[in-house]
């Protein structure tokens, strides 16, 4: 066998496995390891004992950002989201708990304590359903 017969088989062997790869990489289920679970479970159980709910939406989300930057996510929050990982279930609702956070980041805007305890306790149920899909 020449040197030809011999590329024109390998190169679109190798190719194909290089798609195979790719599609099994970005597709499986993206996990932590038991180490990166038990780490963020600390944080989150560390994050609830916050009783300001302002400070507890803004920990929440940074955690949420977090998880997801762990299992394999890249850049910015908004950036994840537009990606629509499949890990998120209602991607609509983390979006408006995200927009939330920075409202209470950068803007003067002022918050009954019951709305904030509300989105708060939507962002608890969100990190659980999130932590749960990804241990």
């Amino acid at each position: 066998m020449n040197i030809i017969t011999t590329l024109l088989i390998l190169v679109p062997i190798s190719v194909i496995c290089w798609w195979i790869y790719l599609a099994y990489k970005y597709t499986h289920p993206r996990k932590l390891s038991w180490e990166q679970a038990r780490f963020l479970a600390g944080a989150y159980n560390k994050i609830l004992r916050n009783k300001d709910h302002k400070a507890l939406i803004i920990d929440i989300d940074k955690l949420y950002h977090k998880i997801l930057l762990w299992i394999g996510h890249k850049w910015d929050f908004w950036a994840i989201l537009k990606s629509e990982p499949r890990e998120i279930g209602d991607i609509n609702k983390i979006w408006n708990l995200h927009k939330m956070r920075n409202k209470l980041v950068h803007d003067f805007n002022t918050f009954d304590e019951e709305h904030l305890r509300r989105n708060a306790d939507e962002y608890k149920k969100e990190v659980q359903i999130l932590l749960k899909k990804v241990s």
